[in-house]
């Protein structure tokens, strides 16, 4: 006899695979080279018909639904390529920490909270790929929130900033002019 793991189910619409303990398996099934394992046990599995208690079906169902799925979480796809090290570094910080909130989403009262978390580390993480390329992008945002918190206040004063940040960026994209060439060339 042998123990270990046969794979017992396989759903066709998610490609998930469910392993089962199999504590007692017959040497004569496991060392039979023309039958895979699988089959070994499909006569055995149709025979028998097997009663799940209501609870049990959801305990199932649950267990099902929480597995991480690639298709769910778009923070697991490709990372972005960074010059930048320290990009890399949050951003791979910033994704762990959205894979570890995504189980929370399933408990009541937490929802709302750990969505907007997500989402806020998701625009971080695009944030740092754009911060890569354009490194002023910090400085923008810092000036647009800015803006944003005196608009609160007083429209004008949020107005006031962005006019002055952006006569800031039309002085510094002013070509500069070239030094005076000398009137007479040394010899």
């Amino acid at each position: 006899m042998k123990s270990g793991f046969i794979q017992v189910l396989a759903l066709p619409a998610s490609g998930d695979v469910f392993t089962m303990p199999i504590d007692e398996i017959p040497e004569e099934q496991m060392d039979n080279p023309n039958q895979p394992p699988e089959a070994a046990f499909q006569e055995e599995v149709m025979e028998s018909n097997i009663r799940l208690d209501p609870r049990d079906l959801q305990m199932i169902i649950q267990a099902v639904k929480s597995e991480p799925s690639h298709a769910s979480h778009p923070c697991s796809s490709k990372a972005p390529t960074f010059k930048r090290k320290c990009f890399a570094r949050q951003h791979e910080f910033d994704s762990s920490v959205i894979r570890k909130l995504y189980p929370l989403l399933d408990f009541e009262g937490v929802v709302i909270v750990i969505s907007e978390v997500i989402r806020d580390l998701e625009v971080r993480n695009e944030t740092l790929a754009i911060a890569d390329s354009h490194p002023q992008v910090f400085e923008f945002l810092d000036v647009k929130e800015k803006s944003e918190s005196l608009k609160a206040t007083d429209l004008r004063l949020g107005e006031f900033v962005e006019s002055v940040k952006k006569k800031e960026q039309e002085a510094s994209r002013k070509r500069k002019a070239p030094p005076p060439q000398q009137p007479f060339r040394r010899r």
